[in-house]
């Protein structure tokens, strides 16, 4: 069974994208509107997948990236903000985030882009 994490303090981006994932067959969903509690959790469990919205209060999702991707193994993660600046696209590929997704989300692209990463 793969692993997803979803983090974004937008409640409706969340519950979107958990019945979004639900579609597939065996994934296990985790949901988290606070990185920090999300990045504990992460580091406890094994995830496959990690989809972050950029810009949550506390410690942003720039700042989540490089915690995950600091981690052994880290699992795959893809960045998701509404509001896409070069600049922010350019730190999530400096931190070696494995895809970047602009608000609001095409579903139909979405999943293609998903069934490679959870494949």
């Amino acid at each position: 069974m793969k692993s997803v994490v979803i983090v974004d303090d937008d409640n409706d981006i969340l519950e979107l994208l958990k019945y979004f994932f639900s579609k597939f067959n065996n994934i296990n969903i985790k949901t988290f509107d606070n990185p920090i509690k999300a990045f504990g959790y992460i580091k406890k469990n094994k995830i496959d997948l990690v989809v972050s919205d950029i810009t949550m209060p506390g410690i942003d999702g720039i700042e989540l990236l490089q915690k995950v991707k600091g981690l052994k193994n880290p699992p795959k993660m893809v960045m998701i903000s509404a509001n896409s600046t070069l600049d922010k696209v350019l730190k999530s590929h400096r931190y070696e985030a494995d895809d970047y997704i602009t608000k609001p989300m095409n579903m139909t692209k979405l999943r293609k882009k998903f069934e490679l990463f959870l494949n």
